[in-house]
């Protein structure tokens, strides 16, 4: 994967944050929704000083449905492409690598019942 993320929208936290941060590319933003992971992430202020990377925290949930809207109308109008990775079960995240886990899209483990 080159620097050429330009958005990180992050759930997850901790090393994933560290590892996407890496990827940004230059005037890139990291949207930081959660910490699922529950770790510390590591981020060189260096590299985001050098990238003039935006860092936003959201700390206050509120209605999206607005927001929500929007964006999925982009999504339906072809304005915004959404790359959706389906690696496998849960079990398989076990065997696998973070950096594998790191797709160009959204990465969608299943659930089995």
């Amino acid at each position: 994967m080159e620097d050429s993320l330009d958005v990180v929208l992050d759930t997850v936290g901790g090393p994933v944050l560290g590892f996407l941060a890496r990827k940004l590319a230059k005037r890139g933003t990291i949207v930081l929704i959660g910490t699922a992971i529950g770790e510390s992430a590591w981020i060189d202020a260096g590299q985001l000083m050098a990238k003039r990377i935006k860092i936003f925290s959201v700390d206050n949930p509120t209605p999206v449905g607005a927001d929500l809207t929007e964006v999925l109308d982009l999504i339906a109008t072809g304005k915004v492409n959404i790359n959706v990775v389906e690696l496998g079960t849960w079990h398989h995240l076990v065997s696998t690598s973070l950096s594998q886990l790191i797709g160009a899209g959204k990465t969608v483990l299943r659930v089995s019942k």
